[in-house]
């Protein structure tokens, strides 16, 4: 873990307990490609609740990937420039690229767990529905029915 990254977020009074290490990772250090700015990087992940887990999880924790834990926002603290050689160059004005996914942060402030239940996606879906002559309300029970799990007895 970045312990320089640890130590900013615990400054800023983040419980401890709320700050990992991603595992398979071997740095946190962000980079578009194999050239270009990059720098090290802090992803904010939020607990959108048990029933937001795909697989039914109750008692998951972080970093669990079953949908529950959904990255909202990361800051990338541009610091280098990485050439074709991988050499890592100093930026003459490094900077923090931040980056937020608005529909996700839609979903958490409205409490929904899907991005297209939020006020951002409605509206469209049910013009879009209107459009093609299709009862909304009767397709969104449809896509539920399908979505949940089937019990043969």
């Amino acid at each position: 873990m970045d312990e320089e990254a640890k130590r900013f977020w615990l400054a800023q009074n983040v419980p401890a307990a709320c700050i990992f290490a991603i595992p398979g990772l071997k740095e946190n250090f962000w980079a578009m490609g194999d050239t270009g700015p990059c720098g090290p990087c802090s992803e904010i992940h939020y607990d959108m609740g048990p029933e937001a887990s795909e697989q039914g999880h109750t008692d998951c924790k972080f970093p669990c990937d079953c949908g529950r834990y959904v990255e909202i926002w990361n800051l990338v603290f541009m610091q280098f420039n990485r050439d074709a050689s991988g050499t890592l160059t100093p930026l003459p004005k490094p900077c923090v690229d931040t980056g937020m996914g608005l529909e996700r942060v839609a979903a958490v402030l409205q409490g929904v767990i899907s991005n297209y239940d939020t006020d951002l996606f409605l509206p469209l879906l049910q013009r879009a529905a209107f459009l093609c002559q299709k009862d909304f309300d009767i397709e969104q029970r449809i896509e539920q029915v399908r979505k949940a799990p089937h019990h043969f007895g």
